[in-house]
């Protein structure tokens, strides 16, 4: 019965003109670019590919959902504190967050396609083959597309990932202190302890991983049932959270915190897929709702400790 459902519509009409929305969609990298300036880094030209990079995943949902969907989206470095985190010397986390962002830009756009491409494929394995480069870790982002893609397709971008990650063996490091961490056995916690830490101490991430968990199991089971019609953001949620786990237990067994970065930044689209998942479920008017109050309680819980550390970063 589920399959004679049609597919879940995976194109937004947005009342606002396209200037309105392209405007829109440049609120939070501006932000993030207008944060950053207050403590400029040594490394200020991969700042502005932050800026494109979020532009790029906010347009991507924006085409799906919404305005909404897209600010939850885009808000990922925000909510999770990492775009004030950054440090004098340079770090992963700007690279990373432009490895994130395209990847779930490519995945978003073999959802919507009626069938995934080779070009998904092809660009997934660069951007992942390039990320590894920065760091090992970045290997969970191959798990974001793995429930999406068919097999020749993730085959492909296998393949593409692991020819420029030994092509990249030979090149000099571009983080030379991330050497040696990535296998580190330094923390002196078990893997139990360690977990129970992050997940205690990332409030927002974890109610994100626990929501977006029922949300998933809520949408599979009424699949079955056949009162869904197929999403195909649905699969792209599922592999957001597989990488988030993955993401998770690497950062567990680390002697370093930068492998959690990659499982905080997708707590924002996370929740964007599970906007467009429970609309399904949902009457318009009561579905916007309850995700704008949720938005308003997201800024309301974050925005004074994005005001704490503004403050601290301009002194």
């Amino acid at each position: 019965m589920a399959a004679l459902l049609p597919r879940a519509k995976l194109r937004y009409t947005d009342t606002m003109t396209n200037r309105q929305t392209s405007l829109s969609l440049w609120i939070l990298p501006l932000a993030f670019a207008a944060l950053l300036a207050a403590r400029p880094p040594s490394w200020l030209g991969v700042y502005p590919l932050v800026g494109v990079a979020l532009f790029l995943l906010g347009r991507a949902f924006h085409r799906i959902s919404g305005s909404l969907p897209a600010f939850l989206a885009q808000a990922a470095p925000f909510l999770s504190l990492i775009a004030l985190q950054f440090p004098l010397p340079p770090l992963p986390e700007p690279l990373l967050i432009v490895a994130t962002a395209l990847v779930l830009a490519v995945a978003l756009a073999a959802a919507q396609a009626d069938m995934p491409r080779d070009r998904h494929g092809v660009l997934v394995g660069i951007i992942i083959g390039l990320s590894l480069w920065v760091t090992p870790s970045a290997a969970v982002l191959g798990l974001l597309p793995i429930l999406l893609l068919d097999r020749r397709r993730l085959l492909v971008a296998g393949s593409i990932a692991a020819f420029i990650a030994v092509l990249m063996v030979s090149a000099p490091p571009l983080f030379p202190a991330e050497e040696g961490q990535f296998l580190s056995s330094a923390v002196h916690q078990s893997y139990s302890q360690a977990l129970l830490r992050i997940l205690f101490s990332r409030i927002i991430f974890t109610l994100a991983l626990i929501a977006t968990l029922v949300v998933l199991v809520g949408y599979f089971r009424m699949r079955r049932r056949g009162l869904l019609a197929a999403n195909a953001l649905a699969r792209l949620a599922a592999g957001m959270i597989l990488a988030q786990i993955a993401a998770l237990f690497l950062a567990a067994g680390q002697a370093y915190p930068h492998g959690l970065t990659l499982a905080l930044l997708l707590t924002g689209p996370t929740l964007a897929a599970s906007w467009h998942i429970t609309a399904q479920a949902s009457t318009p008017h009561g579905h916007q709702r309850a995700w704008r109050w949720l938005a308003l309680a997201l800024v309301t819980a974050t925005a004074p400790a994005l005001w704490l550390q503004v403050a601290e970063l301009t002194r």
